[in-house]
């Protein structure tokens, strides 16, 4: 996610599966901007211009579901920050029989390569 919005020359879309997109959370030390960068929710609301025109010709699937250790809200948060901007986004919600793990991922990803190649 967080590479789609800072190159999106370079890629036509993203495919967030269990996301987390506030990583603030995971580091002690200080904030740098390379940390910034590397967290959507904190530098989308500042984005303008030509990167923000390219991102509104982007598509973002943000794929999550409600199971053990998962956290649905964070696919929300972003799907809002995107949507203030413009930016194409769609949540898929796949309930509570999947857990933030591998086989949940494992069953996601080629349902949303098929459908973005």
């Amino acid at each position: 996610m967080a590479i789609l919005c800072r190159y999106p020359d370079a890629f036509s879309a993203a495919i967030g599966m269990s996301g987390s997109y506030r990583i603030e959370r995971f580091y002690d030390e200080a904030w740098s901007q390379d940390l910034f960068y590397s967290a959507p929710l904190q530098f989308l609301p500042g984005l303008e211009g030509p990167q923000l025109d390219r991102l509104r010709q982007r598509r973002v699937i943000l794929a999550s579901g409600e199971g053990a250790w998962e956290d649905i809200g964070s696919s929300w948060q972003i799907a809002g920050a995107l949507g203030d901007k413009g930016i194409p986004n769609r949540v898929d919600n796949w309930g509570p029989q999947w857990p933030h793990e591998w086989h949940t991922w494992r069953e996601m990803l080629p349902q949303y390569l098929r459908e973005l190649t």
